[in-house]
């Protein structure tokens, strides 16, 4: 998915960064990295202010020399990550993507202090030994002025914990971190000057690593079988009872929308945010129902597949009728234990 492609170009550009620091340059094409990066993920354009002040404040001495440089840099970024942003724009009136607020918008979030718990335990089960090596790593990459791949690596949970706290599906929006813990592991690993000692934690290190191929590989196929149990069920399910022609409105417009052959209205604003200003609106929730139903009747939607609890504003009455149900036992993904068909009168 994205975070994979982010995780890749977001290491690349740091590496290019840093590779072009040590020759006291600026890298022009660490610059189309970090744009191609932003576009992937929206915390890229975080990842190149940082790296644009880190280029800033170690020039700022000979600054007027290297104007042109620098606005070559900044065009460049410029370039690659400003034509998806008036996209999105000219569709939602906002910056980033539908999805981005649409995540915002659905009680996924945690306060910064849960965040940040959350963070540190998700990378401490990773592997412990590499953590604690990391934190020795940091060390040693800020005596030696690498001050970026710190500046993120520290930058980024402060920042997700205030603007972003999710931690679904794994903590997947941390994966395009784990490169750097890994390389910064390894610096902190060269710190220990035994050879016994260093061994030792290398050898835990990788130990750590091997187990947790098998453990999230078992996870992996628990995570599938919660998907397969659920959300493909009820694709089955709607692919042979709702008439063609009649549309369904969902939470989750994945395997549902592929496999039930039926159109779908997302019911969570990912690939169409209009809904979410229904969802906003300050209003009494009878009101707000009535607006949900009146948006669904103009798609020609007589048939919801949802998780109850994921709307307050739901209340089963006259108007619709449950007349399907999947409940998985040792859920591991899906958003929630039982999902519900509907059938609107």
């Amino acid at each position: 998915m994205e975070v994979s492609l982010f995780a890749f170009l977001s290491a690349a550009a740091i590496y290019q960064h840093e590779k072009a620091r040590k020759q006291n340059q600026i890298s022009l094409f660490s610059a189309v990295l970090f744009g191609v990066a932003s576009l992937a993920r929206p915390e890229g354009h975080l990842l190149f202010i940082l790296a644009f002040l880190d280029i800033f404040f170690r020039n700022i001495r000979v600054l007027k020399s290297r104007v042109g440089e620098f606005l070559r840099y900044l065009g460049i970024y410029i370039l690659f990550s400003l034509p998806y942003l008036l996209f999105s724009y000219s569709l939602t009136r906002r910056p980033f993507c539908s999805s981005y607020y649409s995540k915002m918008s659905i009680s996924w979030t945690l306060s910064p202090v849960q965040y940040l718990a959350g963070y540190i335990w998700t990378i401490f089960l990773d592997n412990p030994v590499l953590l604690i090596l990391a934190v020795f790593g940091l060390g040693a990459l800020l005596r030696e002025k690498r001050y970026l791949p710190v500046l993120w690596l520290l930058g980024f949970p402060l920042a997700a914990s205030l603007k972003a706290p999710i931690l679904i599906h794994h903590a997947r929006y941390n994966m395009p971190l784990i490169p750097l813990y890994i390389a910064a592991g390894f610096v902190g690993l060269h710190r220990f000057s035994k050879k016994a000692l260093l061994i030792i934690c290398l050898i835990a290190s990788i130990s750590f690593s091997l187990f947790g191929l098998f453990a999230w590989a078992e996870r992996y196929s628990f995570d599938a079988a919660s998907i397969r149990n659920q959300h493909v069920r009820i694709a089955a399910w709607l692919n042979k009872n709702v008439p063609e022609g009649q549309a369904v409105a969902t939470n989750d417009i994945g395997a549902i929308s592929y496999l039930s052959g039926r159109n779908v209205v997302d019911l969570c604003g990912i690939v169409n945010p209009n809904i979410l200003k229904i969802m906003r609106l300050p209003i009494p929730e009878e009101r707000r129902r009535k607006l949900i139903y009146d948006y669904l009747s103009k798609r020609n939607v007589r048939y919801m597949a949802i998780y109850r609890n994921w709307f307050p504003w739901f209340k089963e009455d006259d108007r619709i009728k449950k007349v399907y149900e999947v409940h998985i036992k040792n859920n591991t993904m899906a958003g929630s234990d039982t999902m519900e068909v509907f059938k609107i009168q």
